[in-house]
């Protein structure tokens, strides 16, 4: 790796920070805007000519997918109407799929496309990849997963929307326990720990899999997957403890997001979660703040282990601190104490978060106690939060 001389660091940073280079950086990026849109005007008229050669209209489909989604997104109702051009249909439901969650008014479409043998595979995936927004799909996908071909495009797509999915827990139970294809299972299990705690039938299911099937990013899935479901299970509670000693560092880091899909029902795990921001591998300590932030005010249990790398460790400090903000109001005095450290730095960066978690509950009582009274008019003026120090 290269290290560049302090001065040339400083340098480049008071470069970034003038006003001149900031205005430089938003020129360059119209200008990128500017050159997407022409590009996707070039590949447009491509793709939309019959007349040109087949393979340079689905050439023209794919870099339309290949562009920044807020400039590809303005193509989404042409590439609707193209859907039904055969010689570009499927590049056209791929390049929908690469647009997301903008590619939803699509979706309908899409869901006629789950009949035709040809093209439904792709259209499953593009469903997966716009995401929630392709929920009214459910139903379809449900029926999709009795044909061999589709299940595992099926599966992740269903995994996206949770609460349509439902009707496919046995179906999604079946697959997970009896499928010849690593992959199949694999996205069964995802999407059964997506749906939670329903697809508690699941959890006899998953304990023997995990024993029985030594396919890593199975058991990865299993892993995460029975921590979503199984919040209120003894059974899952013991094993995720204990996985979490796992001598192989991506067992516990699995370990760790099947705690954080837990979310409320963490309790005593949170603690343990906790104790490992101290290991000694990095990639651990990070795993296990990237956890207790996503468990948000569920992670109570681990400030005083916070507090700890807040004081012992430089590097960690910054993320230990939002952490701290990401649990909220219970944070608050922990970090007024660690505000009052003899370290400046420490004190500095706590205060820092400290004022900010007391100016928003300060306004969430505020927004309590000052509801409007009927036929009273509120401003819509916002409010700017105190100033903040930097850490």
């Amino acid at each position: 790796m290269r290290f560049w001389p302090r001065f040339v660091l400083l340098a480049t940073l008071f470069a970034l920070l003038a006003p001149g280079f900031v205005h430089a950086a938003d020129d360059e990026e119209d200008e990128d805007d500017d050159e997407d849109r022409k590009e996707l005007k070039e590949q447009l008229k491509i793709l939309k000519d019959e007349k040109k050669d087949p393979q340079e209209r689905r050439d023209a489909a794919e870099a339309i997918g290949a562009l920044d989604e807020d400039v590809s997104k303005k193509a989404v109702p042409d590439l609707i109407k193209l859907v039904d051009d055969k010689q570009v249909r499927q590049s056209v439901i791929e390049a929908l799929g690469e647009i997301g969650e903008y590619a939803a008014p699509a979706v309908p479409k899409l869901i006629e496309c789950l009949k035709d043998p040809l093209v439904a595979s792709d259209a499953a995936w593009s469903l997966a990849y716009i995401g929630e927004k392709a929920a009214p799909a459910a139903p379809a996908l449900v029926e999709a997963l009795k044909d061999p071909s589709l299940q595992q495009p099926a599966a992740r797509a269903l995994g996206m929307f949770p609460a349509q999915a439902k009707p496919a827990i046995p179906a999604l139970i079946e697959l997970a326990k009896t499928s010849e294809k690593p992959l199949v299972r694999q996205n069964a299990v995802f999407a059964l720990g997506r749906i939670g705690p329903d697809a508690a039938d699941a959890l006899p299911v998953l304990r023997e899999l995990f024993k029985a099937d030594n396919t890593p990013y199975l058991r990865m899935e299993i892993i995460q997957a029975m921590g979503g479901i199984g919040a209120k299970d003894p059974e899952t509670i013991a094993i995720l403890e204990k996985l979490l000693d796992d001598p192989d560092a991506k067992t516990r880091q699995a370990a760790m997001r099947g705690v954080a899909a837990m979310g409320s029902g963490a309790g005593p795990l949170t603690s343990k979660v906790a104790g490992l921001l101290s290991s000694t591998d990095r990639a651990t300590s990070l795993g296990a703040l990237s956890t207790l932030q996503r468990l948000g005010p569920h992670a109570a249990p681990a400030l005083p282990d916070l507090a700890k790398l807040v004081r012992e460790n430089a590097k960690f400090r910054g993320s230990a601190l939002t952490v701290m903000r990401m649990i909220g109001a219970d944070a608050i005095p922990t970090l007024e104490e660690l505000a009052k450290d003899q370290d400046e730095a420490i004190a500095k960066a706590s205060g820092n978060v400290l004022r900010s978690l007391q100016y928003l509950e300060k306004k969430k009582k505020e927004a309590k106690t000052e509801a409007p009274q009927d036929g009273e008019k509120t401003s819509t003026q916002p409010v700017a939060p105190p100033k903040q120090e930097e850490f």
